[in-house]
């Protein structure tokens, strides 16, 4: 079977990125690994000619929540679509585990799921959400999701952390929910 390598440039550029509007607390530990700004913008893997940040903005265009994590589980990033399903920033949630940031319940809403990340940190395979998962944001308030954990390899064939992707999910048996028109009144688009 084959994996989806990244090259060890492309898992560095992913560890490092940072959002302009996501910054999480700078330490000097942290510099070191993750590189200096110079040393960013010198990368042909993450950067156009015009300098935006390629990933970030293919990240934000997919429609789907991203949550990225390193081998322990601890989380590196997210994207646009995460921050708002989930209520919270990066800044809120970066380097905290999984488990700790985000609240998985089964689907009566009641009992929290053990996390998906640490089973495919194991086995080292991609892992689909449980159907009718229940994810509770700080508010409270919860919302159904559905979506899949996959590992992400090292150029050696190592786990390095995971991808988790979802979206918002319609709970089996229930009406579709009424959506308001976007468009404005009286105009077109």
């Amino acid at each position: 079977m084959k994996k989806n390598i990244l090259t060890p440039e492309e898992v560095q550029d992913l560890l490092a990125w940072e959002s302009p509007n996501q910054n999480p607390p700078a330490k000097e530990s942290d510099r070191e690994t993750r590189g200096t700004p110079s040393q960013k913008k010198e990368s042909s893997v993450s950067s156009t000619p015009e300098g935006t940040d390629f990933f970030r903005d293919v990240l934000n265009a997919l429609g789907e929540a991203i949550i990225t994590t390193d081998r322990n589980g601890r989380i590196l990033f997210q994207n646009n679509i995460s921050r708002i399903i989930l209520d919270q920033s990066l800044d809120t949630i970066w380097k905290k585990p999984f488990s700790q940031a985000v609240c998985l319940l089964d689907s009566t809403g009641l009992k929290k799921i053990e996390s998906p990340i640490h089973r495919c940190l194991e086995e080292g395979v991609q892992l689909l959400l449980l159907p009718n998962t229940i994810l509770r944001r700080p508010d409270g308030s919860t919302i159904a999701i559905a979506g899949k954990i996959s590992p992400i390899f090292d150029p050696k064939g190592l786990i390095e952390g995971v991808v988790v992707s979802f979206h918002i999910a319609r709970l089996e048996g229930r009406k579709p929910l009424k959506r308001k028109n976007l468009m404005p009144r009286g105009g077109a688009a």
